[in-house]
C-alpha cells in the first residue's frame, strides 16, 4: 500500500518541484510565445504543478511542469527581435540574373 502511493504521489512531487523552479529561474514568463512539450503557443498562467498556454489556433493546452523542465523548450519573447524564414521557390529553368529581387517588406530591390 504504501509503495502504491509513493509511486502516485512521484509525479506530483516532480511536478511540483519543477514548477519552484519555473516560478525562480524564470524561462517563461505570462504572455511569453513558447515552445514547449512539443506544443507552440502564448504562456497563458504558470502554477506550481503544470502550465497552461493558448496555441495560435486557440487552443488550451495544459503541460505538465515536470514535461516542461525534462524537455528541451524554445522562447521566442526572450530578445526583442524575431527572426523568421521565408522560402520562396524558383524554378529550375528560370534565370536567376533576371529574376527581380525584393526587399524583406516587399518591395523591388
Amino acid at each position: 500500500m504504501t509503495v502504491a502511493i509513493g509511486v502516485s504521489l512521484k509525479d506530483q512531487v516532480s511536478n511540483l518541484a519543477a514548477g519552484v523552479l519555473i516560478v525562480v529561474f524564470h524561462p517563461f514568463r505570462r504572455g511569453d510565445y513558447v515552445e514547449v512539450g512539443g506544443q507552440t503557443g502564448t504562456v497563458q498562467e504558470i502554477t506550481l504543478v503544470n502550465t497552461r498556454i493558448r496555441t495560435p489556433n486557440n487552443h488550451e493546452v495544459i503541460i505538465p511542469n515536470g514535461d516542461i523542465m525534462t524537455s528541451a523548450s524554445i522562447n521566442y519573447s526572450s530578445l526583442p527581435n524575431r527572426r523568421i524564414e521565408v522560402p520562396v521557390g524558383i524554378g529550375y529553368d528560370s534565370d536567376i540574373k533576371t529574376t527581380p529581387h525584393h526587399d524583406a517588406d516587399g518591395t523591388r530591390a
